[in-house]
C-alpha cells in the first residue's frame, strides 16, 4: 500500500502543471467571454460600462475597466486623412480603458490624440473593442527609436477584443 500511495503522488505530480494551465485557459476564456458581452451591451445601450476584471487586478479597489461607445470627434479621427479607417457601424465598436473608481462616471476622456497613432488603414467590422492606455512619455518614443505600436494595415478586424 505504501508503493501504491508513492504511485499516486508520482503520477499526481506531474499532472500539476497541466491542471494549472488549464484554470489559467478557462480563466482567460471567462475574462474573454465577459469582456465581449459588456461590450455587446455597451454597443447595445451606447451607455459605458465599468467593468472589474478580477483576473488581473488583485488587491486594488479602485482601478476598474471603462467601457465606452466611441465619440463622434473619435469616428472623425479614424475615418479621417491620417487614419483612413472604416467601419459599417461605429456603434459597435467600443474603447476599453483604465480609470480610478470615483471617476467612472465623471467626464468621458478623450482618446482622439491616441487613436490617431495607434490606428490606421483598418476595416472594423462586427463588435470591436480597442483597448487604449495613455500615450507613452517623450522618453519611451525616443527609446523606441519612435515606433508606434497599433493596429495598422489589416483588412478586416471582426468581432475582436485588442487589449491595450
Amino acid at each position: 500500500t505504501e508503493n501504491n500511495n508513492d504511485e499516486q503522488e508520482a503520477s499526481s505530480s506531474w499532472l500539476k502543471p497541466f491542471a494549472s494551465s488549464r484554470q489559467q485557459r478557462e480563466e482567460k476564456i471567462y475574462r474573454t467571454s465577459s469582456l465581449y458581452s459588456a461590450a455587446t451591451a455597451c454597443a447595445s445601450s451606447s451607455i459605458p460600462i465599468q467593468w472589474k476584471d478580477t483576473a488581473t487586478v488583485t488587491g486594488s479597489d479602485d482601478l476598474w475597466w471603462q467601457l465606452r461607445p466611441l465619440t463622434s470627434k473619435e469616428i472623425q479621427i479614424l475615418e479621417g486623412n491620417k487614419c483612413r479607417c472604416r467601419c459599417n457601424d461605429w456603434s459597435k465598436v467600443t474603447l476599453l480603458y483604465r480609470r480610478q473608481r470615483e471617476a467612472i462616471n465623471s467626464q468621458m476622456m478623450d482618446w482622439s490624440n491616441v487613436l490617431e497613432n495607434i490606428i490606421s488603414d483598418s476595416t472594423l467590422d462586427g463588435y470591436v473593442v480597442i483597448g487604449v492606455s495613455p500615450p507613452p512619455s517623450h522618453d519611451d518614443i525616443k527609446e523606441s527609436r519612435g515606433e508606434i505600436k497599433g493596429i495598422h494595415k489589416n483588412g478586416m478586424i471582426y468581432n475582436c477584443i485588442l487589449e491595450p
